[in-house]
C-alpha cells in the first residue's frame, strides 16, 4: 500500500500545485520563523505564499498501523506596501489562494479548446496516500502582518497579508528519516535576569 511518509512530501505538493495553479507567485516557500535573526531583516520576492503548519491533532484511526492527524495549515498571502489597491489586492490573492485550497483543477474534457473546470476536492495527489480532501468548510482568510503608512500619501516600506487557514486529516504510514538531516549542531539558550518573554534569546 502506498503511504505518506512524512511531512516533507506533504509540504512540497502543496508547494507544487500553488505554483503551477499560480503562475503569477514569485515565491512558494515554507514559513520559517526560525531564518530570522533577532533585530534582522528579510526580503522575499512578491507576490509570495508561505506555508505553515500551525497544529496537528489526533485524527480518526484507520486501520495499517498509519498514524492519523487532522493538521491546520496557515497559507500566508504576502504583497509588498507598493502594491496598487493594496487592500483589495491581497484579498484577491487570499481568494485565489482559497480557491487552490479547496478545489483541484481537471480538464472537463479531452478537447484542448475547452475550457479547464473546476471540479474535485483538493487532496494535493496524495489521496491514495492517506491525504483526505480539505472540507471546504474548514477554509477561513484574515487580515495578516502589516507595517502601517506614515500617513499623508507617504508609505511605509513594509508588506499586507491575508492568511488562508484550512484543516486537513492525513495519515503518515512507515516514517522515513534521514538520519544526517537531524545530527545536531550546538544550540545556544540564553537566560538573562529578566522575567517573561524577554528572558530567553
Amino acid at each position: 500500500m502506498s503511504e505518506l511518509n512524512d511531512f516533507t512530501e506533504l509540504h512540497e505538493a502543496i508547494e507544487a500545485e500553488l505554483k503551477a495553479r499560480i503562475p503569477q507567485l514569485d515565491t512558494v516557500a515554507l514559513y520559517d520563523p526560525t531564518s530570522i535573526a533577532p533585530g534582522q531583516a528579510f526580503s522575499i520576492n512578491t507576490p509570495a505564499v508561505l506555508i505553515e503548519m500551525t497544529e496537528a491533532k489526533p485524527g480518526r484511526a484507520l486501520t495499517g498501523g498509519r498514524i492519523p492527524f487532522n493538521c491546520e495549515f496557515a497559507l500566508h498571502c504576502i504583497l509588498s506596501s507598493k502594491t496598487s489597491d493594496l487592500p483589495l489586492a491581497v484579498r484577491n490573492l487570499g481568494a485565489m489562494v482559497s480557491l487552490v485550497v479547496g478545489y483541484t483543477k481537471e480538464d472537463s474534457s479531452g478537447d484542448p479548446s475547452e475550457q479547464q473546470m473546476i471540479s474535485a476536492r483538493q487532496n494535493w495527489g496524495l489521496g491514495s496516500k492517506g491525504v483526505e480532501s480539505i472540507s471546504v468548510d474548514s477554509i477561513a482568510m484574515y487580515p495578516g502582518s502589516f507595517k502601517p503608512g506614515k500617513g499623508g500619501n507617504e508609505k511605509a516600506i513594509g508588506f499586507d497579508s491575508m492568511i488562508v487557514t484550512f484543516e486537513q486529516q492525513i495519515h503518515l504510514g512507515n516514517l522515513l528519516l534521514n538520519p544526517p538531516d537531524f545530527i545536531a549542531q550546538s544550540v545556544e539558550i540564553k537566560g538573562t535576569d529578566n522575567i517573561g518573554v524577554d528572558a530567553w534569546s
